[in-house]
């Protein structure tokens, strides 16, 4: 049996036996034509949009205020990876990492920031990515 059939026909049968009834369908869909969206943690009606909009609090402009300096922010991280990518491409184009002993550029990032291996290599991957794609890195580095 090939892998592809040796996965597949398990996946038949639980399909097979987990399907839906055509009534559970229907008095799912009555049930939301009735009540409207459920509400998933507590299967109550969810509130209509209206009573959501109605109860904006003085709260509020704290909240818009919240929300621009987050925006703000994810800007400026974005902007600092794009000059941190920049930096490991150039260091690892340069082979900065021999110098320590490490075995890659992705070892001595990980060594030296902290971070994951895996998390290394994928900065150097995407780094290494970023110098064919100029526009890309442009956006990047504009926030």
């Amino acid at each position: 049996m090939s892998p592809t059939l040796a996965v597949a026909a398990p996946l038949d049968r639980y399909f097979a036996l987990h399907r839906p009834t055509p009534s559970l369908v229907r008095e799912s869909v009555s049930r939301w034509i009735d009540h409207g969206p459920i509400d998933d943690d507590r299967g109550l009606p969810a509130p209509p949009a209206a009573a959501l909009l109605a109860a904006a609090s003085p709260d509020d402009d704290r909240l818009d205020d919240l929300a621009d300096e987050i925006t703000t922010l994810a800007a400026h991280i974005h902007a600092a990876t794009a000059r941190l990518l920049e930096l490991i491409a150039e260091f690892d184009r340069g082979r900065g990492w021999e110098r320590e002993g490490h075995r890659s550029c992705a070892h001595w990032l990980a060594y030296r920031t902290g971070i994951a291996l895996g998390a290394a290599r994928e900065k150097v991957r995407a780094a290494a990515a970023l110098v064919e794609l100029p526009e890309t890195a442009a956006a990047m580095a504009r926030g």
